[in-house]
């Protein structure tokens, strides 16, 4: 089983394991935000789902439910 964890400004932090199928998990400060299924995709991919979320992060935001909804909505990005 392979764990990657990557931590972001803002007190967000992003879990990626892998057993048998990928799974994302997105949390700001003690919750889960979304948790989602990545299926079988490559490095890169994943790569490019924390570019989105990084950049997601280090936009300024009045109120931080805009960041936790654009956060949520990373599950129906394309990523291709």
């Amino acid at each position: 089983m392979k764990t990657f964890t990557r931590f972001f400004d803002k007190n967000v932090t992003v879990f990626y394991t892998e057993n048998g199928c990928g799974n994302i998990t997105i949390q700001y400060k003690n919750k889960i935000v979304d948790r989602f299924d990545t299926g079988i995709l490559c490095g890169s991919e994943i790569c490019t789902i924390m570019n989105e979320i990084d950049e997601i992060v280090r936009k300024r935001y009045v109120f931080r439910r805009r960041m936790i909804r654009r956060l949520k909505s990373v599950r129906n990005m394309p990523i291709y």
